[in-house]
């Protein structure tokens, strides 16, 4: 893994904020089945853990759910870079990078948009936190992604699985809060692979061993790589990609309940926007502890993996609390 470790360059930056938002229509799997999926309710909470997704209204788009996250996390305060994380953007030009700065109102800020899968936000964090640490002031990260669009409602494999979101995050500089963010990528075999149809899974098992066992090995790099270990980590928030996938890669851990957080059961999976939506979850359920960092991890198709060590300043857990709910 390529690491940044922002006290070895003797800077700090803070995590100042950080928000979400969800598709308006909610999507149970009675929903699903009746939409043309080859199974039934309880074989799809079996098989993936997941009760009921969020997905994008007829009214809604996805730079409205990127710009209300952004909102909540700050893109009001001064902003030096602003970084958007999409696997399927609605229309490749304009960038959706600029599509959410401008929908912000904001003029004379980098924006670009990238592409790394389930662990764009990872990347997007490694890429703003740099940013900062050369200079900036104050970097703004979104990871928003619809992935109902792109579904075959009748694919047993992707059919039951996505739900439509997006989180954001902001970065400044001058206060404690990332501790290390590591990513990684190397070209693997096409198992999931969207061109211009449906997006499709070809080999499920093989992404589940991928994910798990890149979840695990990239956490545990990480914490290697600051001095830590599974004990010095507060809470752990993994991509939340299936229930099959979070338990084996808990129980590899070595992690109770109360160490890893989840909110895939209502929402589903949201690709790179799981992480940051997850975290703020947290933070409402006053899951986010204030004494131990935090560890994000993620693995993604392509092959692309990212972990990250953070912490939630208290200010910034109450300000989330105070926000309406998505």
């Amino acid at each position: 893994m390529r690491w940044f470790v922002p006290s070895e360059m003797g800077v700090d930056i803070g995590v100042t904020g950080i928000g979400s938002a969800l598709g308006a229509r909610r999507v149970d799997n009675a929903a699903v089945v009746a939409a043309g999926y080859p199974g039934g309710v309880a074989e799809i909470e079996r098989l993936t853990g997941i009760r009921s997704r969020r997905r994008l209204a007829d009214d809604e788009t996805l730079t409205d759910l990127a710009v209300r996250a952004c909102r909540q996390a700050g893109a009001d305060g001064p902003l030096d870079a602003l970084v958007v994380s999409c696997v399927a953007p609605p229309r490749r030009i304009p960038a959706l990078g600029c599509e959410v700065l401008g929908a912000l109102g904001l003029e004379d800020v980098p924006a670009q948009t990238i592409n790394a899968s389930c662990s764009g936000f990872m990347f997007a964090l490694d890429l703003a936190a740099r940013t900062v640490a050369t200079g900036a002031q104050a970097a703004l990260i979104c990871a928003a992604e619809a992935r109902s669009p792109i579904v075959d409602p009748t694919d047993r494999a992707t059919g039951a699985l996505f739900g439509d979101g997006a989180g954001a995050l902001r970065l400044e500089a001058g206060a404690p809060g990332l501790l290390a963010v590591g990513i990684t990528s190397r070209r693997g075999p096409d198992a999931v692979e969207l061109a211009d149809g449906p997006l499709v899974m070809r080999d499920g098992a093989q992404v589940y061993f991928a994910a798990v066992e890149g979840m695990k090995t990239a956490s545990e790099d990480l914490l290697a790589r600051v001095g830590m270990t599974w004990d010095d980590v507060g809470l752990v928030i993994p991509h939340q990609a299936n229930g099959r996938i979070l338990r084996r890669f808990q129980w590899l851990a070595g992690l109770d309940d109360a160490r890893v957080f989840s909110n895939l059961a209502e929402i589903g999976n949201l690709s790179s926007a799981s992480i940051p939506v997850a975290l703020v979850d947290a933070a409402r359920a006053g899951r986010l502890p204030t004494d131990r960092p935090v560890l994000c991890v993620a693995v993604g198709a392509g092959y692309s993996a990212g972990a990250a060590l953070l912490r939630v300043n208290a200010d910034t857990i109450q300000r989330i609390q105070s926000q309406e709910t998505p």
